[in-house]
């Protein structure tokens, strides 16, 4: 009996520490429940400003800034209600629910189930911030950061699902910019060609209306639809223009030539380049890329590299990948010494110690080493962000918690009488993924696949320090000083 009563005490104990400057509303069965704990004095000396009914005729005071719901019953219906009103009349701007009843009794009212559900105190939690109308200033958001130099292997690799990927790949920069491009604008203007780029501002592929939606495509489309939805869009300008147009090349494929027949009608027509900027900046450019010579050698890296990650799966092809297999292979498909080091560190990136390189590559390979011990244990980022939305909650290994510890902050509290789990990155409605060091368009658009294939019912946002190309994806594994940067520039 008095295990009971200690077990009792020690509960409310726990809703004493939580009264102090709050005031604090209490149901009828309560209330009966804190007669034989000590009543109303034990929450006045543990520090309640105030105690209240709890009632939809009541309320906080104007200076009232906390409130603690002690609410014997489930919460749904009447309760739902009163906690609503009661929020909707007061201004407090931290708040916590102690309910009596566990989300199995909750589950059990709903739906039948008796199994316990550790969303419903969540769902329950963003309801009553929107009740206290402070959705719009505060959200629940994880953020998850990602140290991009920990999966190398698939920012290097030549394989892109994304244009904007391949596009970033096969064109210089724009001055002083990590992310946009340079685009040749002067096949559009009366210039010299041979002197045009040199005098003619370069283009981009930032709008310049305000609108993104021509970007969308470009990054999170398939490519083959992505360089459609450009030759539509430019069509339909020239359309507009009252152009001549002479539509060419075979159906469900888009040629550099076919872009430029299209871009020529335009040339000298300075107004209606400016009506239609972003799609003709963005045409000229893919129409740059797919006519860049190292474009025409993509297809035939992507089989080395495919190889070289097969030789992986076969215990007698790792002894297989020594230097001259690799510098063989590699220089067979008209590998330039940029690729061959992209190659090597594409592979490196999953095998660490296991790959034998030449005297050239031995710095690089001591830095690709070191990473791969770093992330021994780690998954691939698709892996780790398919597992973090995955329904079925697998363990995540890979991801360490910190919490905020920022006390002043708008919260509510749920959980004083039931078992807590580890938290996850996806408990909460926004999903804030940061790549530390860059990240390509192809990733944004597996992220984005994933969210609708597994529908977690959170919304992903991704960010990151820059957009990422292979070449750059290197440099940071070569550094500034490395005998080879200049190489892969």
């Amino acid at each position: 009996m008095k295990s009971v009563a200690a077990g009792i005490s020690r509960q409310w104990e726990k809703v004493f520490s939580h009264v102090n400057r709050a005031v604090v509303f209490l149901d009828q069965g309560v209330g009966e429940l804190l007669h034989w704990q000590g009543g109303l004095t034990r929450l006045l000396k543990a520090g309640a400003s105030d105690v209240k009914e709890f009632s939809s005729f009541e309320s906080g005071a104007e200076s009232d800034k906390k409130a603690v719901f002690i609410v014997s019953g489930l919460l749904e219906g009447d309760n739902r209600e009163i906690i609503c009103d009661i929020l909707q009349a007061s201004n407090f701007q931290y708040v916590v629910v102690v309910v009596c009843q566990g989300s199995a009794s909750h589950a059990f009212s709903m739906d039948g189930h008796t199994d316990e559900d550790p969303e419903f105190f969540n769902q329950v939690e963003e309801r009553v911030l929107e009740w206290m109308g402070n959705m719009t200033k505060t959200e629940r958001a994880s953020i998850l950061f990602v140290d991009r130099s920990l999966d190398l292997a698939a920012v290097t690799s030549h394989t892109s699902e994304s244009l904007m990927d391949r596009i970033q790949m096969m064109l210089p920069r724009l001055p002083g910019h990590v992310t946009d491009v340079k685009v040749n604008m002067a096949p559009l203007c009366h210039v010299d060609r041979e002197t045009g780029s040199s005098v003619i501002a370069p283009g981009c592929l930032a709008t310049q209306t305000g609108s993104e939606g021509h970007l969308q495509a470009m990054m999170t489309g398939k490519q083959k639809e992505a360089l459609m939805e450009v030759n539509r869009q430019l069509v339909e300008a020239a359309a507009q223009c009252d152009l001549p147009l002479s539509l060419s090349g075979k159906p469900g494929r888009v040629t550099a030539e076919q872009l430029d027949s299209t871009l020529k009608l335009f040339r000298g027509k300075y107004k209606q380049i400016m009506n239609h900027l972003d799609w003709i900046q963005v045409s000229m450019a893919t129409s740059e890329m797919l006519s860049h010579p190292d474009n025409r050698h993509i297809d035939e890296r992507i089989s080395v590299e495919k190889g070289l990650l097969q030789s992986l799966d076969d215990p007698s092809g790792l002894e297989a990948l020594s230097q001259k297999s690799i510098l063989d292979r590699v220089l067979a498909e008209k590998g330039s010494l940029p690729s061959i080091i992209k190659s090597i560190v594409t592979v490196g990136g999953k095998v660490g110690d296991r790959l034998i390189v030449s005297e050239l590559l031995d710095g690089v390979w001591e830095k690709l080493a070191a990473v791969a011990q770093a992330r021994a244990n780690m998954r691939e980022f698709r892996q780790l962000v398919s597992a973090i939305l995955d329904p079925g909650k697998p363990d995540l290994p890979d991801v360490e918690n910190k919490s905020s510890g920022l006390k002043d902050m708008l919260k509510s509290g749920f959980g004083l009488f039931r078992a807590v789990s580890k938290p996850r990155p996806s408990d909460h409605p926004l999903l804030i993924l940061i790549f530390i060091g860059g990240v390509t368009c192809t990733e944004v658009k597996q992220v984005k696949d994933l969210v609708n294939q597994l529908k977690p019912g959170i919304q992903v946002v991704i960010g990151s320090t820059r957009l990422l190309t292979p070449q750059e994806a290197v440099m940071t594994v070569l550094g500034a000083d490395s005998a080879l940067s200049d190489s892969i520039e």
